[in-house]
C-alpha cells in the first residue's frame, strides 16, 4: 500500500558482497563496557565498539587469512573520527596504508581499492581521545586463487623419501599419502610454512 499519493520512491538500492571480516578475530586499544569490539564484526548496524575517552583508538580485524581484498567499509556511529587511517597487512606487524582522512564525516565510508591487495589483517588507527564509535567493519574480497603446482619426489631409498614443490609466501600447505589409492588419503603433516621458491619435505 501506497503511504502517499505521489507514488514510490527508493532513495537508494546497495549489494553487499561477502564480508571478509564478519565474526573474524578483532581486537582493540580499549573498548567501553557496553559496546565491546567483537560488536563491530557482527553484521548488525544497531551494535557497535566504542573506544574509551581518552584513549588514543585503534581496532585490528582478522580476516580468517589471507585474501584479496577489494574494498574496505567503516559503518560509524553518532561520535564518529573525523581523523583516521586504514592499513592492512600479512603478517600483524607490518602495515601499509590504503587510505588516510582528516575529514571524516562519518555515516558508512567505502574505501575502494585500485587493485585488490593481499592482506591478513585490517587495522583502523584514529587520531584523538573522546572515544569514537565503529558499529561495523566490513572486508570485501575473495581466497587467494591457489596455481596448480607439481610435487617431485627428488631421492627416495629405503629410509626415506624427500619430496620437493614450488611455493608461495604467506601459505601453509598440508601433504596426504595414501597407502593404497582405493582407500583414499589421510593427511601425513599439516601447517608446512611456505619456504619460497621451493619447499622441501622428508618423509
Amino acid at each position: 500500500q501506497r503511504g502517499t499519493i505521489w507514488g514510490y520512491s527508493l532513495w537508494e538500492f546497495e549489494v553487499y558482497a561477502n564480508n571478509l571480516a564478519q565474526n573474524q578475530g578483532v581486537i582493540a586499544s580499549s573498548a567501553a563496557s557496553n559496546a565491546p569490539v567483537g560488536e563491530a564484526l557482527d553484521g548488525r548496524a544497531d551494535t557497535g565498539w566504542s573506544s574509551v575517552a581518552g584513549d588514543t583508538p585503534w581496532l585490528q580485524v582478522g580476516l580468517g587469512g589471507l585474501k584479496a581484498v577489494d574494498s574496505i567499509s567503516l559503518l560509524w556511529g553518532a561520535s564518529y573520527a573525523t581523523n583516521y587511517t586504514v592499513a592492512i597487512s600479512v603478517d600483524g606487524s607490518t602495515w601499509t596504508d590504503v587510505f588516510t582522512t582528516t575529514s571524516g564525516n562519518g555515516d558508512m565510508d567505502r574505501i575502494t581499492l585500485a587493485t585488490p591487495v593481499n592482506a591478513r589483517y585490517v587495522r583502523v588507527s584514529i587520531v584523538g581521545t573522546a572515544g569514537y564509535t565503529v558499529q561495523e567493519v566490513q572486508a570485501a574480497g575473495s581466497d587467494l586463487p591457489i596455481a596448480p603446482f607439481w610435487v617431485e619426489v627428488v631421492s627416495r631409498d629405503s629410509n626415506a623419501v624427500i619430496l620437493e614443490w614450488p611455493s608461495t609466501s604467506e601459505r601453509t600447505y598440508t601433504l596426504y599419502r595414501s597407502e593404497d589409492l582405493t582407500n583414499g588419503f589421510s593427511a601425513r603433516v599439516s601447517g608446512i610454512a611456505a619456504t619460497p621458491p621451493l619447499n622441501t619435505y622428508t618423509d
